[in-house]
């Protein structure tokens, strides 16, 4: 026998003392179906097309956020979305830049794909550190791209376009990026850990998402005089949800 999922929401409140609420939910079961959140109302459906989707629920009591000092009550069926999971992840972990050519840019990819079903989210990022020869303390200093009128911090970005502009530093286009990024030729220095700094952010949204998608664009330039040898880093990736 298939199982039936029916979704309603039961919210009795009652005023007992200027300070105190009583709420009382039911919970159904049975062996073969579970009603949770469930709304007494005479009608609802999701609709979809081209350019909208749209759910709905028709003569639903009481479907509103209440908010008092001490409580959050969030009523109706439309609110069944925010218990949706959060999910964050990277297409890749690990960007081989190769063998980089002095004054030839190197550059490497990944997606960042996010699905949050609250109030929106944050997406940042730090270095633990600037690229560093492997077991030895040659750096590539982060780069401030063109610099001049043309210089990128951690917060800001700006062209990096010169070849003999040297450093590393990322690029982010896609969906709900900061608004600092113009365009594929802007780029950010990471925040360094070691500074001390903190994470910055890079892509954040004030609503709901799913499969938000940003491409973040690694990119090393070094100069004639960086010494040779494997260098490297670790950038973390700091998902953060709203509710």
């Amino acid at each position: 026998m298939k199982k039936i999922w029916l979704f309603l929401l039961f919210l009795i409140s009652y005023l007992l003392t200027p300070n105190l609420y009583f709420v009382r939910a039911e919970r159904l079961t049975s062996p073969n179906y579970r009603i949770l959140f469930g709304n007494i109302n005479i009608g609802g459906k999701e609709g979809t097309s081209t350019g909208y989707r749209l759910d709905s629920s028709l003569g639903q009591n009481a479907a509103k956020k209440f908010i008092s000092t001490g409580y959050i009550v969030k009523a109706g069926f439309q609110y069944i979305h925010t218990l949706y999971r959060f999910a964050f992840s990277l297409s890749d972990i690990s960007i081989e830049l190769g063998t980089v050519v002095p004054n030839t840019p190197a550059t490497g990819q990944l997606v960042a794909t996010i699905s949050h079903r609250g109030q929106g989210y944050e997406v940042k990022v730090i270095e633990d550190h600037p690229m560093r020869v492997v077991l030895g303390a040659n750096e590539i200093a982060d780069t401030v791209c063109n610099g001049g009128a043309q210089t990128c911090t951690t917060t800001s970005a700006a062209p990096w376009t010169s070849a003999s502009a040297y450093g590393f530093g990322y690029n982010a286009t896609g969906n709900d990026i900061s608004a600092d990024f113009t365009d594929a030729t802007y780029f950010r220095p990471f925040p360094n850990e070691e500074a001390p700094a903190s994470a910055v952010t890079f892509m954040s949204s004030n609503a709901a998402a799913r499969n938000r998608q940003a491409t973040v664009t690694f990119k090393l330039n070094v100069s004639p005089l960086q010494g040779a040898g494997t260098y490297q880093t670790v950038v973390n990736f700091i998902a953060v949800p709203k509710y």
